[in-house]
């Protein structure tokens, strides 16, 4: 397939949990985040770039689809989530 990416590329600064990245990532396409507050908490640090020679680095390791499919699997599976945002709403009305 001529029009298949091999890299997605999230330039904002400021983000949450980006599901275009997410959704790159289980189709084994690499991410590339631009780093933002507390983005370590979401991405693994070598998935995170401050500055375009950070960017060119990365894009010369090579490409590890079955860990980003992986990781989508893992820590971003709808059970997963599910119990992160309950716990954070429990949270929220008990204050």
């Amino acid at each position: 397939d001529k029009t298949k990416a091999s890299w997605t590329l999230l330039t904002s600064p400021f983000e949450g949990v980006n599901t275009g990245v997410l959704e790159c990532m289980a189709k084994g396409i690499r991410p590339l985040v631009h780093y933002y507050p507390f983005s370590e908490k979401i991405y693994p640090k070598d998935m995170l770039w401050h500055s375009i020679d950070d960017l060119k680095e990365m894009l010369q390791k090579p490409i590890e689809s079955e860990r980003w499919r992986a990781l989508v699997e893992e820590k971003f599976n709808i059970r997963t989530m599910g119990k992160e945002y309950c716990t954070l709403f429990e949270q929220l009305l008990s204050q």
